[in-house]
């Protein structure tokens, strides 16, 4: 009998939050392997040392997934092959749609790039704040998404939960950053009403989006 899957990463947010919440919405069995900087229940950052060259890994980083024989890394990899083998429903099948998700996950990548940036900053001060500098992007989503529940309207994707965790992110750097967007907000909380995910979303509440100093906690 095979072991269930492995999903490797730190104990944050960051890159591997999205992949945690489809498989959740999936309802896969799978092991949430947490390498974290504190001592406690959680592996070591040392220890994630240790198995980074011990794993098989062609390109050895987290995230990574680890089903049976099969092995893979980069985040936006992952979160494709689970949707195509395990949610087939979240994957488009007409070449338009997934044209469309895909511009989306650009955009989503953009944003959450500068995010990351501020993070990992020595001073964690932007040159101009995100909220001036970010608005035409923002605004522009928040006007693709006026009268969609979902990026695709009605279906939702596996997109929908990387485009939400970022939301989320700009949700905990600054609380009022999507008052501007309300159809933005509103997406937001159609993900976050899934019954699927309410209680895990409650529960992993707690987690920093990045690995970053006190000066900038979110």
């Amino acid at each position: 009998m095979s072991s269930k899957p492995v999903l490797g990463y730190r104990d944050i947010r960051g890159l591997a939050q999205p992949i945690r919440i489809m498989l959740k919405y999936l309802g896969v069995d799978f092991e949430d392997k947490m390498y974290g900087c504190d001592p406690g229940p959680h592996p070591t950052v040392d220890s994630w040392k240790a198995d980074k060259f011990n794993l098989g890994l062609d390109f050895p980083n987290v995230p990574y997934w680890i089903e049976d024989n099969f092995k893979l890394t980069e985040s936006r990899a992952i979160l494709r092959y689970i949707a195509r083998t395990r949610g087939g429903q979240l994957f488009p099948q007409k070449a338009e749609d997934d044209a469309v998700i895909t511009m989306v996950e650009g955009v989503a990548m953009d944003l959450q790039m500068a995010l990351i940036d501020l993070a990992y900053s020595k001073t964690g001060v932007p040159d101009e704040p995100l909220e001036t500098k970010l608005a035409p992007k923002f605004q522009q989503l928040n006007n693709f998404m006026k009268g969609n529940k979902y990026i695709l309207n009605e279906q939702i994707s596996y997109v929908d939960f990387y485009l939400y965790e970022v939301l989320v992110q700009y949700s905990k750097f600054n609380k009022q950053f999507l008052k501007p967007y309300p159809e933005l907000e509103k997406y937001k909380q159609s993900i976050e009403s899934l019954p699927q995910l309410s209680e895990y979303i409650k529960a992993t509440d707690h987690l920093l989006c990045y690995s970053i100093s006190a000066t900038l906690q979110f």
